[in-house]
């Protein structure tokens, strides 16, 4: 897993060159743009703060920012603690994408992060991610139309597939698994995730009751949400066994 590292006056960037080229700190440029910008490169609200979709290198990608949820926000929007470059939140959730993508599992391509030092102590910073052509959350799915057994057992599959392979996702809820247009499930957003070992079962089945609260809280709020008991049983059953 080859990582490349540049480094500037105040900035690290990595990317790996097999996959894209080096960027220049222009690609996190959030400030350029304003919010609903329209053509190929636009700036979104989403979430905790924005993301960045633009072109680089003949890719269509996603830019996004690291901030800061819950009470910590109220001291700092999206400066963290710099306890050396491998600790940060960018290093450690871009080696995790790579790794991931290149051992075949379902992740958005890593394209490259910036850390930024703001001092000494303080750091922030961002990642971009290949765009997944024609995908939507799943949450944003179910809230158009219900999916079929098929699609729930898919979506079973592939966590199981991650699981299998050691991959505790922090934050496993309905807007962090993205279908395409072909049905393909994909996981994104894996910032604070990890790799355990495989036979880690109560990390993992705390994983999946992640989700269903998550599809649980969401059914709650959204009314009309397709989501129903026998669609969480299709996706146990493509699951498997909970070991």
């Amino acid at each position: 897993m080859d990582i490349k590292i540049h480094r500037g006056d105040r900035s690290i960037l990595l990317y790996n060159p097999q996959l894209a080229k080096r960027p220049d700190r222009s690609l996190f440029d959030f400030a350029e743009l304003p919010v609903e910008s329209s053509g190929s490169t636009a700036r979104l609200a989403t979430g905790r703060g924005q993301v960045l979709y633009r072109q680089f290198d003949g890719l269509s990608v996603v830019v996004r920012h690291y901030r800061r949820g819950g009470m910590i926000s109220k001291l700092s929007t999206d400066s963290y603690w710099y306890s050396g470059l491998q600790k940060t939140r960018m290093w450690r959730e871009f080696a995790l994408l790579l790794k991931l993508y290149l051992d075949g599992l379902p992740v958005p391509m890593p394209v490259a992060a910036q850390i930024e030092r703001r001092s000494l102590v303080w750091y922030r910073g961002d990642l971009a991610t290949q765009k997944i052509d024609g995908a939507v959350t799943l949450v944003e799915s179910i809230s158009s139309a219900p999916l079929a057994d098929a699609q729930w057992q898919a979506v079973g599959q592939v966590l199981r597939r991650f699981h299998d392979k050691g991959c505790y996702h922090a934050d496993l809820n309905a807007g962090n698994i993205m279908l395409d247009h072909h049905g393909a499930v994909y996981l994104i957003d894996l910032d604070r995730g990890c790799l355990l070992n495989a036979g880690n079962v109560t990390r993992f089945a705390s994983n999946l009751r992640r989700l269903k609260r998550s599809l649980d809280t969401f059914a709650e709020k959204r009314r009309g949400l397709h989501f129903s008991p026998s669609d969480w049983e299709a996706l146990l059953t493509g699951y498997g066994e909970v070991r």
